[in-house]
């Protein structure tokens, strides 16, 4: 077996501990995470010798410092860009990016089905609607209450509208595997987009 099967397995492993997690708790657990961490750090090392530190470092840091904004915003959750970081420790940051904007698309996909299927397109465009306020009005505010500009919170929608972010970040790591893999002339032309 390949290195990079080992890779594959090790990821997808800890991706669906952590959407199991998530549907449990709506959390992901930071020992899955340094788990994941740990193992990229450890294969990079074996496969391409201690130098390689240097392409893995910017696969770790790359999808921390493009995310960290969305998670300001209470867009994405803290867990969610450790799985990212732990992607790019495995396949590194090109890899990692193009993860991230499958993942973003699946679950574009995924929130749109849910809102059809559960016929809440208008209260959906409201709840947008709202929370692109809070944010615009925020500006002029000097004290706020914390986290009172959340787009969902759990305590009101009483779970409507839940996607669990990490099921779409298994599938976009699929798709730009499965691309990688039996797809390769695809996977570099996306480079480009």
């Amino acid at each position: 077996m390949k290195s990079i099967d080992y890779k594959f397995l090790c990821i997808i492993f800890l991706l669906l501990a952590a959407v199991r997690e998530d549907f449990k708790s709506y959390k992901i657990p930071n020992y899955l995470i340094v788990t994941g961490i740990t193992a990229s750090f450890v294969l990079q090392v074996a496969e391409h010798g201690f130098l390689s530190i240097l392409s893995w470092v910017p696969g770790i840091l790359l999808p921390f410092l493009l995310l960290f904004p969305l998670f300001v915003i209470r867009v994405v959750g803290a867990g969610d860009i450790k799985l990212f970081c732990v992607i790019g420790g495995f396949y590194g940051a090109e890899f990692g990016i193009r993860t991230i904007l499958s993942s973003f698309l699946a679950a574009a996909v995924f929130s749109i089905i849910y809102i059809i299927r559960k016929k809440q397109i208008q209260k959906r465009f409201l709840v947008l609607k709202n929370y692109i306020l809070k944010l615009y009005l925020a500006k002029n505010m000097r004290e706020k209450e914390p986290h009172w500009y959340h787009y969902y919170d759990r305590n009101t929608d009483k779970g409507e509208g839940i996607i669990h972010f990490s099921v779409s970040i298994l599938t976009g790591f699929v798709a730009v595997d499965i691309l990688a893999v039996y797809f390769p002339g695809i996977y570099y032309f996306s480079t480009f987009l």
